[in-house]
């Protein structure tokens, strides 16, 4: 640090003029607080000169905010810590741990890369046109992902997400005094033109769901080995249970058997009330659903870990008989424990047959969800979350509520209308326009016939 030759005050304490050795200019010392201070030059040698000057350089200091190291920071460093701050909120439960993830996915996958390619490192790099560009930079990339897999621009949808994130972290920087309020970028979102019905995951037309569902079922058809019907009627239910709930596929992998409960209606008929962690995207929430369904599902479980057992019965007698060599049993006698009955801590998707008590990889799911998708030969791309959209398109076409739906979907009425909204013009086309009974040879008057139906 340089050594101060002279020193002295002016503005009745406010500040000091000081002279370091080997410079030739005086200097106004503005203490800020602490041991921070603010040092403008004078722009003059002569030290009667430099106290006049010191006013009007005090009133330049006080205007603007105090420079500090912390300005210096290294962007990415300041990413970590904000990601660390989030990573507190999910242990509080005011996160879920899926909105951390993909703050920590947009961050490192697309914010900082884009800041590297722009010369920005550190949080003093930051002005106002400092991501002007941001959008048209990802709209233009020509690979993208882990992989690199090939694309012609990233989606309005996945800029505009990572726009949010990247306002969230600059109004954080300015709140911890690292930005300069005034050089924070203003940032605006794309106009969103995707067709949401016909781009991803689309809903099942009643048609294409009625075949899919026909040889859904026919997975169990000739099938006499009760392990592996039984597995495959673990798969039916889950399909079943998707559309009857319409939660999202890692919602459903998380539920457990005391997150479920059948109520009875006024009608006579039973719901099924599920507990949605709220480690989830949306947080936790109640999700009503058939709970004939629910308790189909529940009465699967069962059956399995009774035909789990039955196989462990057989391999214990046949070990005492010596008919099998030890194995996965207790290392002198060869016998295996039964497993216990599902309990409340129980995933309700588990997998009896599996030692972990887990449900199948969502992986193994989905090329189960594409073999019945060949077998139908449609010619829209439906996925496994198609399952959900169908969900929501029947209840918005049986009259159901938009807020409702949106409500126990946990979603938002505005995704709920972005995605859906003229869903009935595709689901009743068989119903809507005029059609002519025949050709009309003349006149006007032919115009109104229309079909009886």
């Amino acid at each position: 640090m340089p050594k101060i030759e002279i020193k002295e005050s002016t503005l009745n304490g406010q500040a000091h003029v000081i002279k370091y050795v080997d410079r030739s200019s005086f200097y106004l010392r503005v203490n800020r607080g602490g041991k921070r201070y603010t040092n403008v030059s004078l722009n003059t040698s002569d030290l009667f000169q430099a106290h006049k000057n010191a006013l009007s350089a005090y009133v330049k200091v006080e205007g603007e905010p105090p420079k500090s190291k912390t300005r210096k920071l290294d962007l990415a460093k300041a990413c970590d810590v904000y990601l660390e701050e989030r990573a507190l909120e999910v242990k509080r439960g005011q996160l879920a741990s899926r909105s951390q993830d993909l703050y920590r996915q947009r961050i490192f996958q697309r914010i900082l890369p884009y800041c590297r390619s722009k010369g920005i490192r550190s949080i003093a790099d930051i002005n106002k046109n400092t991501f002007q560009d941001y959008a048209g930079h990802y709209l233009d990339v020509t690979k993208k992902g882990k992989w690199q897999t090939e694309t012609s621009g990233l989606s309005a949808g996945t800029i505009n997400s990572d726009i949010t994130t990247l306002k969230a972290i600059l109004n954080w920087l300015v709140e911890r005094e690292m930005l300069d309020p005034k050089k924070k970028p203003d940032l605006k979102k794309l106009k969103d033109r995707k067709n949401y019905r016909d781009e991803a995951n689309p809903a099942f037309l009643p048609e294409d769901w009625k075949k899919f569902c026909s040889e859904l079922y026919s997975l169990e058809n000739g099938v006499d080995d009760p392990e592996t019907l039984w597995k495959r009627r673990w798969f039916i239910q889950w399909v079943r249970f998707q559309y009857q709930s319409g939660c999202r596929p890692h919602e459903t992998a998380q539920i457990r058997l005391g997150d479920c409960e059948v109520v009875k209606r006024k009608d006579g008929k039973v719901s099924g009330i599920l507990k949605i962690s709220n480690t989830t995207k949306t947080g936790g929430r109640e999700v009503a659903m058939n709970g004939s369904t629910l308790r189909k599902i529940k009465s699967h479980l069962n059956k399995g870990v009774k035909i789990r057992n039955e196989q462990i019965e057989l391999h214990n007698r046949m070990v005492l008989a010596g008919e099998v060599k030890n194995k996965k049993g207790d290392a002198d006698t060869g016998i295996l424990p039964l497993i216990p009955a599902p309990s409340k801590d129980d995933l309700l998707m588990m997998n009896p047959f599996f030692d972990t008590r887990s449900v199948y990889h969502m992986e193994h799911i989905r090329q189960w969800f594409n073999r019945v998708l060949a077998k139908c030969e449609f010619d829209r791309k439906y996925t496994l979350y198609s399952l959900r959209s169908t969900h929501i398109s029947f209840a918005l076409l049986q009259g159901q509520r938009v807020n409702l739906v949106a409500k126990n979907c946990g979603t938002s009425l505005a995704m709920i209308q972005k995605t859906y909204d003229g869903l009935s013009s595709r689901f009743h086309i068989d119903s809507l326009g005029f059609f002519q009974e025949s050709v009309p040879s003349e006149g006007d008057d032919a115009l109104v016939q229309v079909d009886s139906d």
